[in-house]
């Protein structure tokens, strides 16, 4: 028609005339094929798909108007060509951007509604069409309706009302196995918000997820049942990390929210191929950036959530396609109750959620989970989450998961119990501080002792140090630290997923525990002012993994990273998460029949030390003391140390060692508008017990290079504070180059006076404590021959 547009710059006069140009692609049927008789192919199928949402024709650009968008449905396949499906569909996108007091803020815009959908398979136009393709794609277009909320600057006249929306997209999508995809799907959909105060955007999205088929009786595998990848019944642990978010109406911006927001531990039991019962607990935090109660400006306001949730759980892939051993690809659908704990009390939710997994071996799987949480509405204290109908988050979590196969007698372990000694040291760091996570450093070290009650269960309970920066102040125009102290009991339980079985090697190359446990003891913390500062009781709960390498006969060389949210108790005490990073040694007992007997060994062949006979030794190192607070601007060096020692074996596990020790610590302390460097040296002379702890435990073995020993005695202190006794404490792993020439790492623990140093700095309640950290060489002399 002529007046097709509003304005006089068309011309129009014979009518509006246009020139449209396309270009595309032409599918040609063969009408020699009867392409419809596929319809006896139809099959129902189920899908799942998460991923990132872009809101365009907003104030916001493109690239910022962004959110989340997923979706779950159910369809069937009329023919191998045409399908309908249905299904739930969210999406929580930023759309606007405003200022309140001040601060830039975002506004969102959200939907949850019911998608319909027509999807077309262009290859599926065949007579024969091969539903386990290895590659695809389907184009799909449809129609949505359900409820939208929009935040308006302001939030006068904020939006909440019904939507409708066209949709538009393409489906691709590879076979993972028999009847299950994986599917890339990007859409996208032109919303139209139908009440009052409603305008109209267009949603762009793309997601990935998994498509599982329906597969008839006579296509379903068997597969060779000798060979399971996936147990069909039984039990299985699993423990993971991941993210999550909220669904928001608004919120500042310029916070950043951590990319690792959950931890998640479940276990559970398999009754058959279908039907399972699973217990869930998960920690997640949520971070707000809001006003400053304490002060001006803004700050991140950390809320954690602790969830324990007890879930029924489906088997889907078994069901859609039948149980099959040999399938290393496997989905579930789970749902059920949930106990959620925190900050905001304890209260009941919802969850439901899936989970795809991947066998690497029939015993361990990796998995990915989405778990949707329905919490109480006013789980969080501002307005800027979408509360209405509850809070609701989306939980992303990977991990691992080990399966028990119940056909397989796994309880009868080797219940012949191991008695173990553990170390370790390392880094540590602290969350939920005002310090960042990598500048909240300090050290963990953590000594054990243990009884494997089996191959699988293990149990220890050791003495626990910590000594981590937390916060920063200025003290007289001068950079400072303050920092928290924790020492402590700790008690774990350990699980090697690899031994539930009646013939575990003990001596593997490799492997990993992981453990979960408690802890409580005593802490302090520094604060700007003295008066101000913590001390008290503490507890924590522990969450990590023990991986390890064989060193030798039952010497274990560990790495242990562990998770520890710490409670500081009573009055002025607060809530932290304390993350470790140590590497140590694991010694295992072995009974004397299973020992090694070097009788019959030459010269030639012995690589141990001799089991008699003098040995000296010297090195050099670094080493750090226990801090209340210290000045920030100025270096403390690495080369802190220098040690010498000598000493006697009187057989292959006693020894006695007089130790020598040169050590320095740097304190600054201000002079006008500096900071000066005092250092002060201390000169240690110990009177120490050996234990070669490894002869003690597994015998001794003439080919074994390596060697762990303990030590303990009195110390003479000397120095510009003067001469005083102390105590020391520690322990040395060697590795023979020879017989004779070892080279060794040692740990010593000194408790001095508690006045050693003049200042404040150092913590002093119990004694001045120090970590010296020394490698070196040690050369054993063969005494009467032996």
């Amino acid at each position: 028609p002529k007046h097709r547009y509003p304005q006089s710059m068309v011309y129009s006069e014979n009518g509006t005339y246009t020139n449209n140009l396309n270009i595309g692609v032409l599918y040609n049927f063969d009408p020699t094929k009867r392409i419809f008789d596929v319809a006896s192919q139809n099959r129902f199928f189920y899908e799942y798909a998460f991923g990132t949402a872009f809101t365009g024709k907003v104030p916001t650009n493109f690239g910022n108007a962004r959110g989340f968008s997923a979706t779950t449905s159910i369809g069937w396949w009329l023919t191998s060509s045409f399908a309908a499906r249905a299904g739930l569909h969210v999406e929580n996108t930023d759309w606007n951007t405003t200022t309140y007091a001040s601060q830039p803020t975002k506004l969102l815009v959200g939907s949850r509604g019911l998608a319909l959908d027509v999807l077309v398979n262009p290859l599926g136009f065949v007579e024969n069409y091969n539903w386990n393709s290895n590659y695809g794609f389907n184009v799909l277009a449809g129609y949505e309706f359900g409820h939208s909320k929009r935040t308006e600057p302001g939030f006068v006249g904020s939006y909440e009302g019904n939507y409708t929306a066209f949709r538009l997209g393409t489906q691709l999508w590879t076979r993972l196995a028999d009847g299950l995809r994986l599917t890339l799907e990007p859409t996208y959909a032109p919303v139209i918000q139908r009440a009052a105060g409603g305008i109209r955007y267009n949603q762009f999205a793309v997601k990935a997820g998994i498509s599982v088929l329906y597969l008839h009786k006579n296509e379903r595998i068997l597969g060779d049942t000798t060979v399971v990848n996936n147990p069909e019944k039984g039990a299985f642990i699993a423990a993971g990390i991941g993210w999550n978010n909220t669904v928001w109406d608004w919120r500042f911006s310029g916070f950043k929210h951590s990319i690792l927001k959950n931890a998640i531990l479940f276990g559970g039991y398999r009754f058959d191929a279908l039907h399972g019962l699973r217990l869930q607990g998960e920690w997640m935090k949520e971070t707000q950036g809001f006003f400053n109660n304490a002060g001006p400006g803004m700050k991140n306001y950390t809320y954690n959530n602790y969830l324990v949730s007890l879930d029924y759980q489906f088997g889907l892939s078994n069901f859609m396609t039948g149980y099959n051993p040999l399938r290393r690809w496997n989905a579930y659908l789970y749902a059920g109750p949930t106990l959620v704990m925190g900050e905001a009390g304890t209260k009941f939710a919802w969850n439901g959620g899936g989970m795809l997994t991947y066998a690497i071996n029939p015993s361990l799987s990796l998995f990915y989970t989405h778990t949707v949480y329905r919490m109480p509405k006013h789980r969080y204290p501002q307005s800027m989450v979408y509360s209405e109908n509850g809070t609701y988050t989306n939980n992303l979590n990977i991990g691992a998961m080990y399966n028990f196969d119940a056909a397989q007698h796994l309880l009868e372990l080797q219940w012949k119990p191991k008695f173990f000694f553990d170390y370790s040291f390392g880094a540590s760091f602290l969350g939920k501080v005002p310090q960042s996570f990598a500048s909240a450093n300090g050290f963990d070290a953590n000594v054990a002792m243990g009884w494997w009650l089996s191959s699988a269960l293990g149990a220890r309970a050791g003495f626990h140090v910590t000594n981590a920066d937390w916060k920063s102040f200025d003290y007289h125009n001068h950079s400072s630290r303050l920092l928290i102290g924790t020492r402590g009991v700790s008690f774990d339980v350990l699980i090697n997923p690899l031994g539930f079985n009646r013939d575990y090697n003990w001596e593997s190359k490799c492997g990993v525990n992981v453990f979960g446990g408690f802890e409580l003891g005593h802490s302090k913390r520094g604060e700007d002012g003295p008066s101000h500062a913590y001390e008290g009781g503490y507890s924590a709960a522990r969450v990590g993994l023990q991986a390890w390498m064989r060193l030798d006969n039952s010497l274990r060389l560990t790495f242990e990273p562990t998770f520890m949210p710490i409670a500081q108790r009573g009055k002025d005490g607060v809530n932290f998460n304390a993350f470790a990073l140590k590497v140590g040694m694991s010694v295992l007992f072995k009974d004397k029949e299973t020992r090694l007997n070097d009788a019959t060994d030459t010269a030639d062949t012995l690589r141990n030390v001799p089991r008699t006979g003098l040995f000296v030794g010297a090195g050099f190192g670094w080493n750090n003391t226990l801090w209340d607070w210290r000045f920030t601007e100025y270096s403390r060096g690495l080369l802190k140390n220098a040690t010498a020692f000598a000493g006697y074996n009187f057989n292959s596990v006693s020894g006695a060692r007089v130790g020598f020790e040169w050590m320095k610590e740097i304190i600054g302390y201000p002079y006008g508008t500096t900071i000066y460097k005092q250092t002060y040296t201390n000169y240690l002379v110990s009177f120490d017990y050996q234990l070669n702890l490894l002869n003690a435990l597994a015998g001794y073995d003439g080919h074994r290079r390596w060697n762990a020993y303990l030590y303990a005695g009195p110390s003479l202190l000397l120095g510009e504070a003067g001469t005083a006794f102390a105590l020391n404490f520690g322990g040395m792993l060697s590795y023979n180059l020879s017989r004779n020439v070892s080279l060794f790492y040692s740990h010593t623990v000194y408790r001095m006076p508690k006045d050693r140093y003049p200042h404040n700095f150092t913590y002093t309640q119990d004694g001045t404590f120090t970590n010296n950290i020394n490698i070196g060489v040690m050369y054993n002399f063969n005494s009467f021959g032996k």
